[in-house]
């Protein structure tokens, strides 16, 4: 026995056995606006209480498998480099060590012009008051700040 049924109906059909499933899943529900209001004041209260921070994201995923991921992380603006020196800089997951750092800039060979964008930096960790390893490029430090006797960590004001 063969039915025929025209593309406006076979539409209608589907369209009307999906619509329950996709309304359930998007509308949003009370606990999910509760929860949108606790990772708010999450956000608001790691914000007091870290005042270097400029900026603070959040992100939650829903895995298939019925697992979540929510993180929120902090962000600040870094120093600029103002010059060879000891310097107090980020690395890894927000660690502070002590670098001396050296700006080393390519130039042209044909008039000596900087090239943009091809610049580095050379640096040497210090541990105790102490050179620990030669120089090494360290790419771009995440300066946390210049510091003027780094013996005795006492910044620059």
């Amino acid at each position: 026995m063969n039915h025929t049924i025209s593309r406006r109906g076979f539409m209608a059909a589907s369209g009307a056995s999906l619509i329950p499933a996709s309304a359930a899943i998007s509308a949003p529900s009370a606990d999910d606006d509760r929860l949108q209001a606790c990772i708010i004041e999450i956000r608001d209260i790691l914000k007091r209480q870290h005042p270097v921070v400029d900026e603070v994201h959040d992100n939650l995923s829903s895995n298939d498998d019925g697992t979540f991921l929510l993180s929120i992380q902090g962000t600040r603006r870094f120093e600029k480099y103002s010059g060879e020196g000891v310097y107090e800089v980020s690395v890894g997951r927000g660690t502070i060590a002590v670098y001396w750092l050296q700006r080393d800039v390519q130039r042209r060979m044909s008039d000596g012009s900087p090239i943009p964008g091809a610049e580095f930096f050379w640096g040497r960790r210090i541990i105790h008051g102490e050179f620990v390893e030669e120089a090494t490029c360290v790419g771009w430090p995440r300066i946390v700040r210049k510091l003027e006797d780094w013996e005795s960590r006492r910044p620059i004001e």
